[in-house]
């Protein structure tokens, strides 16, 4: 399997209520080669359950004890297979252009993400 050219990461805990529009978020990006970590950090509710519960290859799930959004970062860069790394808190979401039009910056100006 290919590397994506993004690696998404969310932090995740006890963000069950959010989870699901934070997700459809980043799986309706017009730039699609991506992947997707959400890191459970810990949480006591049910958003383990709701971040296996959605049906796309792209989507890995890291389960850790809470150790904080910090630890919970470093855990999905660890796991990232993605040129680039692009963070997304569970109870936020991204327009469906937030990737594709900040690659075109990227190119256009010769930087790093």
């Amino acid at each position: 399997m290919s590397s994506p050219e993004i690696s998404v990461i969310m932090p995740a805990y006890n963000a069950e209520r959010w989870l699901p529009e934070a997700v459809r978020s980043v799986l309706a990006q017009t730039h699609t080669d991506l992947e997707l970590i959400i890191v459970n950090d810990g949480s006591t509710d049910d958003t383990l359950r709701m971040a296996h519960s959605f049906d796309d290859p792209r989507i890995v799930v890291i389960d850790q004890a809470n150790a904080g959004v910090s630890a919970a970062r470093n855990a999905g860069i660890a796991a990232s297979r993605g040129e680039h790394i692009a963070f997304l808190d569970a109870d936020d979401a991204m327009l469906p252009e937030n990737l594709a039009v900040k690659l075109a910056g990227l190119r256009k100006h010769q930087v790093d993400w």
